[in-house]
This record gives structure tokens, sequence and C-alpha cells, in this order.
């Protein structure tokens, strides 16, 4: 007579004697793990992307959230703040670089309008002083 076996034992004894049966149990048991590990391992890798996409259209705000994580994610996460920061540096500089050159180039064209209108007052009028006026007015149609 067979000594009485409880319900667990006979789960494995079955699982045992039908290697094809054994091999979907684990599969059952392992496929959802797997996947919860390979999404949690790609979500650094996917917010550091999303961060790349956002530059790519011009938003320039830093992303603290890819300065968390893996050891490797966080180096790249502060590497890419870091040049997101001096991207947004760099674009400013441009735009005052570019606003100081138009006021710079406005000054001597106000200056030169200026000086033509006082000799105009003082000798009447000159095809040179024409010339000028004309150069002037085309130089600050052509700035703006």
């Amino acid at each position: 007579m067979r000594p009485s076996s409880s319900p667990q034992s006979d789960f494995i004894n079955l699982l045992f004697d039908k290697p094809l049966l054994l091999l979907i149990f684990t599969m059952l048991i392992s496929t959802p793990l797997l996947v919860w590990l390979s999404w949690s391992l790609a979500k650094p890798a996917r917010k550091l992307k999303n961060a790349a996409d956002d530059v790519a259209k011009g938003n320039l705000r830093p992303h603290p959230e890819l300065e968390t994580g893996p050891q490797e994610f966080l180096a790249a996460g502060t590497s890419f703040n870091q040049m997101i920061s001096a991207l947004e540096r760099m674009v400013e500089a441009q735009q005052r670089l570019i606003s100081d050159i138009s006021h710079e180039l406005r000054t001597p064209l106000t200056r030169l309008q200026l000086a033509s209108a006082l000799l105009r007052r003082r000798s009447g009028e000159s095809k040179e002083l024409e010339r000028i006026e004309t150069e002037n007015t085309a130089a600050r149609w052509h700035d703006q």
C-alpha cells in the first residue's frame, strides 16, 4: 500500500514526471517576473530618451529625474543636465550678442543721420549729402 501523500507532493511529482508541463509552469511563473524586470531596467533609458526628445523640441530645462536610479544612468543623467545648462547659456549668449550687434549698428546710423541733418542745415543741399542720407536710409531699412 502506498503511503498517503499531500496534494502538494502530488503536484510536484506530476510536474517532474511530465517535463513539458514543468516547462509551461516555469514559463507562467517567470514570464511576468521577466517582463517586470526588463521594464524596470529600461525605465532610466526611457527617461533619458524622453529628455533628449524634449531638448530636440527646444525645451532646454534640466530634468532632475535623470539624476536618480542606477549608477550608470545617474552619471549619464547628470552629464545630460550639464549639457542642457551649457546649451542654455550658449543660446542666451547668442541672443545677447545679436541684441548688442543690432544696438551697435543702430547707434552709428543714428549719429550719421543726425550729422547729415546738421550739415544740411549749415550748407544746404548737395549730392554727397543726398548719397549719405540714401545709404543711411537703406541701412536702417535693411536693419529692420
